[in-house]
């Protein structure tokens, strides 16, 4: 097949769907929806484990409790998820 009969052939249809996302769209967030307010859950944990409790488990957050226990560290993440789940439940 010549370049011109290439160049003349239509683009494929999945192109074309990758490109219709809306540019607004939060992309690191995915607490936020496209105007800054939170998204509507179906199920709101409660009672909510401790964050504390959570991280211990996983190995990735070992930093957070060895050698010496990050305190203000772990009350700021909690203090993180206090808020998003009270903005999620306003």
């Amino acid at each position: 097949m010549d370049a011109a009969a290439r160049a003349s052939r239509p683009r494929a249809a999945s192109s074309a769907r990758r490109s219709s996302a809306p540019a607004s769209r939060c992309r690191t967030r995915p607490s936020t929806a496209r105007n800054g307010a939170a998204r509507v859950h179906t199920h709101v944990p409660h009672p909510r484990r401790p964050v504390e409790e959570y991280l211990k488990t996983q190995g990735r957050f070992r930093h957070l409790f060895e050698p010496r226990r990050n305190e203000a560290l772990l009350a700021d993440i909690q203090a993180q998820v206090d808020a998003y789940w009270a903005a999620v439940a306003a």
